[in-house]
């Protein structure tokens, strides 16, 4: 429980806890437990017991705002309300949150569809570096006189699981889905990127209206 002391409709000490400062305050030295509130002093003034009354929902882009307070029964309420942070903040926020949509995708899983079987493929620089050099390794077994029946190899999908044995063809179109959920991510980052940051966009109600959230590519298809 958090108390404050009022005099006259005003606190006259910071909202706290109990503590050895507020207990001295209420010539209580060394008292290690609050008093039955409300606890009346000698000044005039009345420790109370604070209750803090939330008025809304917060909303994206908003920081709460608490008042001064008021007795209302006894007790010091304290009323929260949330308010717009300032635009060109809410802007960042929104910012950061697309670069963050955006790595994920960038280094996340993708899909991948063989015989009509979809495989999750694991995604960033080091795994598909791995995939082009396998690729590539295949693609040299093969020029120096192994059958291409042969120069095969199965890939470990995103759950632990494998593929079927894939040709250096196979693993290259892997690659290139991959591609075209890359540049579909950029091409949607992009998009809200310009919007975000556009005049049009001159207050939190407006940022707010806008959809941050769909229209990324989640399975390594080029978005139309």
């Amino acid at each position: 429980m958090k108390y404050v002391i009022e005099k006259d409709g005003s606190a006259v000490s910071p909202v706290s806890v109990w503590t050895p400062g507020l207990a001295k305050k209420c010539e209580l030295p060394g008292v290690a437990h609050a008093p039955n509130v409300p606890f009346g002093l000698k000044d005039g003034s009345v420790l109370r017991c604070v209750v803090t009354v939330h008025d809304d929902d917060k909303l994206p882009y908003q920081t709460t705002l608490d008042t001064p307070g008021s007795v209302s029964d006894e007790v010091w309420i304290i009323s929260r309300c949330s308010i717009d942070i300032p635009v060109e903040r809410a802007k960042m926020q929104a910012f950061a949150k697309i670069k963050v949509k955006r790595d994920e995708i960038l280094e996340g899983e993708f899909d991948w569809s063989l015989d009509k079987v979809t495989y999750q493929i694991q995604g960033g620089d080091i795994n598909l570096t791995k995939i082009e050099r396998s690729r590539d390794l295949l693609i040299e077994t093969v020029k120096r006189g192994v059958s291409a029946d042969n120069a095969v190899i199965a890939w470990r999908t995103a759950d632990n699981s494998w593929t079927p044995a894939l040709t250096s063809s196979q693993l290259n179109d892997m690659t290139f889905s991959k591609g075209q959920q890359i540049l579909s991510c950029w091409a949607r980052y992009r998009e809200l990127e310009g919007v975000i940051l556009s005049d049009e966009i001159d207050s939190v109600t407006k940022l707010r209206s806008l959809d941050l959230d769909t229209g990324w590519p989640e399975s390594g298809q080029l978005k139309p």
